[in-house]
């Protein structure tokens, strides 16, 4: 089920969106007909007009439509103009109300009860008498997440079951390494509307892609560079060389990751974010293994 104010509703967003309705009557207008079914048809309507021909003038010629002259099945005899909206039709007290233009008839009782047909001359004149005002909808915004990568670390090929998840972890020399990845919310994604705060977010990690790093690994066992993984998927590593030495310091290996992030907001408005973040990793030479 819909309703024409559904119609209506959707008119004045294209108002708003474009300039205002002044500027969006110079290329679209809306003609509601009361009493009218979907398409056609009604108890009482006159649903019976030619927008075609209408429209090609309009096209064609430049010659916009004031109105369209409608008739109906249903009440037989009667004609009316459809106007552009908020324009309307009304009487002026002249001609029949049945038609758009002749002489109205109506049955008025004197005081003694007796009835009197009464003719009087009339008009349609189609005219703007309701404002109208193209309501701008608040402007609103999305500011994404601030978020990092934490990861919990397990020798082997079995992931942990800590949840205790750290952005920097030691591991040993020549040992497949198993990670499973964790989403670190610094700061949740937040809705302004109209630039005042609507609210904030929630974040969850949906995937995560390996960029780059050491691929120690031996065969397949370690994770591929470009692929994506779900969230629940673990990531395996495998550094065979210790830190660089760099000017007495130890320089760690640095592992760059993208998460895929969801993050739905107070207004129900969901978006998903591709946010890059990265790990450091310690090889202690001391803690070698083999």
């Amino acid at each position: 089920w819909f309703s024409a104010f559904d119609t209506l509703a959707y008119y004045e967003r294209l108002g708003a969106d474009n300039g205002g309705a002044d500027k969006v009557l110079q290329s679209s207008r809306l003609f509601l007909v009361p009493g009218m079914g979907h398409c056609a048809g009604g108890p009482a309507t006159l649903d019976r007009f030619d927008l075609l021909t209408t429209l090609v003038d309009w096209v064609e010629q430049g010659k916009a439509p004031d109105s369209v002259l409608a008739t109906g099945q249903s009440l037989p005899g009667r004609s009316r103009p459809l106007c552009p909206w908020p324009t309307h039709a009304h009487y002026k007290g002249q001609g029949d109300p049945q038609q758009a233009a002749g002489h109205a008839q109506a049955a008025v009782y004197d005081r003694y009860g007796t009835v009197h047909l009464v003719r009087r001359p009339f008009t349609v004149e189609v005219g703007n008498h309701t404002s109208i005002t193209a309501r701008a909808r608040p402007s609103r915004s999305y500011v994404p997440p601030q978020v990092a990568v934490a990861v919990v670390p397990s020798v082997g090929s079995t992931p942990a079951t800590s949840t205790a998840a750290f952005r920097h972890i030691d591991a040993l020399r020549g040992a497949l390494t198993t990670l499973t990845i964790h989403l670190v919310v610094i700061r949740e994604g937040q809705l302004t509307i109209d630039g005042a705060r609507g609210g904030f977010g929630q974040s969850r990690l949906i995937g995560w892609r390996l960029d780059g790093g050491v691929l120690d690994a031996p065969g397949n066992n370690g994770t591929t560079v470009g692929t994506s993984h779900s969230a629940g998927e673990p990531m395996r590593l495998q550094w065979n060389a210790p830190d660089r030495i760099v000017s007495a310091h130890p320089q760690d290996y640095i592992v760059p990751v993208t998460l895929l992030v969801e993050t739905r907001f107070p207004d129900g408005h969901l978006a998903s974010y591709a946010i890059a973040s990265s790990f450091s990793v310690t090889v202690n030479f001391a803690a070698q293994s083999g």
